[in-house]
């Protein structure tokens, strides 16, 4: 038998499995009772084929097997899943709360995030907490022990079409309840006693943040420089983001294989003298994984964090014990460990981004690699780190379309630049922590500091600046996302082993993600929809084909206004909808909307808007179509 990638990784396998059960879990409703059946059935079987070692039962053994394995984490994340909350609000009782992370800073509020053990919990519960401006106390750290009287509300959705999913993304860090906490709701009691290691680290990053401000560098430098070495996004305003964004550099801001790989090599650069020592190679493998998981706490333990530690640690491992890593086995092998650590890490963005970068990385660039083969050093590093990008940029391609609708088309010329200066970056930023006690041995690493940040941040808005410099509004149906990853996976097979199946199967898919995109388009051409969206003012959205109104009333003039339609005009793609403001409008009429008396008339369905004097808006009366033919006739007569 062929030696191939599941031979050689067997960890690949058993992540593949186990993921398949966590999203069978998922997406998937089955009772437990009747998974657990099956599970025992198949251990049966397995228990009664043990020791036969006929071809077909050694294959039936190795499905079922298999199944095993997926049923153990289907299992597992049923385990794991959070109960259903048995209230939407848990009226004000007093709770003690524990401050986990560092407060942030919002427009109105300060932002913390807690545990709180109360009865009526019954359980120890995380929660988000608003703290009034005017009576926070800007020295709150984690680990701060804290009486609070507050109602707890459910975390909930807007509920308009295509929004982020907050609530989702909160109950993923075991978030299911949020606070207000005003002036005299809330008092300090204390510090917690016990160790926590996860606390420790958090308090380490606060303090090496406070050190960096004594770097010469202004906010916006500091926010970037936080993001880099620290993994502390939170101060990064939105304008920085669309920099990094529209340059294809987001990466960077992650904190990743990138940064872990710069430590792992300072770490193996300082302590290599501890090999010459008796058990010294032991000592230095345990001194480099100790140091590397303590930096990945210090940047928070992101999935693209855990992912890069994990692989470096078989790799350090495996160097350990002379032998050679197979790096699919490193990368499935940490997928699996992280997935035993929080089963819906597998939903966050960074572990996918992250893992589909590597993967990308492994096989397509020896495949760029070799289309030249430069002799001048440095011709070749740029060659490698043009190569490098584009693997990593085509890999994560459909994945970063899927989510942010957009591509940076000049990616390949910000990596020449962001790359080397995040390096910079990094490595003088280090510096400058280390030395930041002794002012004049700080000085120089914080000059290098400060100029690298402001040379990076300057060159990624002047990439943002230049025209095309990224396509926007790119909108693929699952489908077409899910042809645009087996084209670029069967290519890459074909590429490696000239096998014309492979060459059919990338064919194919380009001819079904054609055709899956003409189906999607032909049917926003032909769709009617209608959306009262909640805000707080009126916004009610009429949709015809590609041709929209908006009903609006005044407080839409405000343009500071929340506009949820953007979202539905860039994923239906529609035209710019036509504004009718409500309050002004008493008859309008066109080929396929009358509005006469606040009554709606729209493709034959019929509403009322409706002003409730509560809440200070327009509603709609229940969306009604009695008479569909009748109404568009008279529709018809009436123009």
């Amino acid at each position: 038998m062929k030696n191939n990638i599941l031979q050689s990784a067997p960890f690949v396998r058993i992540a593949v499995l186990f993921l398949s059960g966590i999203l069978f879990a998922v997406w998937v409703k089955i009772s437990v009772l009747v998974a657990g059946l099956v599970f025992f059935t198949f251990l049966a079987l397995l228990f009664f084929f043990r020791r036969s070692k006929h071809y077909i039962t050694v294959w039936f053994t190795n499905y079922l097997l298999g199944t095993s394995i997926l049923a153990v984490g289907f299992f597992y994340a049923k385990n794991r899943e959070l109960p259903v909350p048995k209230a939407r609000r848990i009226e004000p009782v007093e709770y003690i709360a524990q401050v986990l992370e560092t407060p942030i800073e919002k427009a109105n509020s300060w932002q913390v995030v807690m545990k709180v053990e109360n009865p009526v919990l019954q359980v120890s519960e995380k929660i988000i907490a608003y703290f009034q401006k005017t009576c926070f106390d800007t020295a709150l750290k984690s680990g701060d022990k804290l009486r609070v009287r507050a109602a707890l509300q459910l975390v909930e959705n807007r509920g308009n079409p295509y929004e982020f999913d907050y609530k989702g993304f909160l109950f993923r860090k075991n978030i299911r309840y949020s606070a207000y906490l005003a002036d005299g709701s809330w008092t300090k009691i204390g510090e917690y006693q016990r160790f926590n290691l996860l606390l420790f680290a958090e308090n380490c990053r606060a303090r090496l943040m406070m050190l960096l401000n004594k770097a010469p560098i202004n906010p916006e430098e500091k926010s970037v420089v936080e993001a880099l070495v620290l993994g502390y996004r939170k101060d990064l305003s939105p304008d920085t983001l669309d920099y990094f964004a529209s340059a294809g550099a987001m990466h960077v801001l992650a904190v990743s294989g990138l940064h872990v790989g710069l430590v792992y090599l300072l770490l193996c650069y300082l302590l290599f003298p501890l090999k010459k020592w008796k058990f010294g190679q032991k000592f230095y493998t345990l001194s480099v994984v100790l140091c590397l998981f303590f930096y990945a706490l210090l940047t928070g333990f992101s999935p693209s964090v855990q992912r890069a530690t994990f692989m470096f640690t078989f790799i350090v491992i495996g160097d350990n014990l002379n032998k050679r890593s197979n790096i699919f086995n490193s990368l499935a092998a940490s997928a699996f460990v992280l997935m035993l650590i929080n089963p819906w890490v597998v939903f966050e963005l960074g572990f996918q981004l992250s893992y589909l970068a590597v993967v990308g990385i492994v096989v397509l660039q020896p495949m760029f690699g070799q289309i030249a083969d430069p002799k001048n050093y440095w011709v070749k590093k740029a060659w490698l780190l043009l190569t490098v990008s584009m693997a990593a940029q085509i890999a994560t391609a459909p994945l970063s379309i899927h989510y942010f609708n957009q591509f940076p088309n000049l990616f390949w010329l910000s990596n020449f630049i962001v790359i080397p200066a995040t390096w910079v970056i990094l490595v003088s930023a280090f510096v400058f922590l280390a030395c930041s006690a002794i002012p004049f041995l700080a000085a120089v690493p914080g000059f290098i500091l400060q100029k690298s940040t402001m040379g990076m941040l300057e060159f990624l808005k002047w990439i943002d600046s230049i025209p095309f410099a990224v396509s926007q509004n790119i909108v693929f149906s699952n489908w077409q996302i899910a042809f645009l990853f087996v084209v670029i996976a069967a290519s890459a097979l074909f590429i490696q082993t000239k096998r014309k199946q492979w060459f059919f199967i990338a064919l194919s898919g380009c001819l079904f993600f054609a055709v899956s995109g003409y189906v999607y388009d032909l049917n926003l051409l032909n769709q009617q929809k209608i959306f009262s969206y909640n805000t707080k003012g009126t916004q009610i959205h009429l949709i015809n084909g590609r041709r929209n109104y908006l009903l609006v009333d005044q407080s839409f003039a405000n343009s500071e206004s929340f506009r949820p339609f953007d979202a539905v005009v860039k994923h239906l793609k529609l035209t710019t909808p036509e504004i009718i403001w409500i309050d002004e409008v008493r008859d309008y009429q066109s080929t396929d909307l009358l509005i006469r008396d606040n009554r709606v008339v729209f493709l034959g369905y019929s509403f009322r808007m409706r002003w409730n004097y509560k809440t200070k808006t327009y509603v709609i009366d229940p969306v009604k179509r009695p008479a569909e033919l009748v109404q568009l006739r008279i529709f018809q007569e009436q123009r």
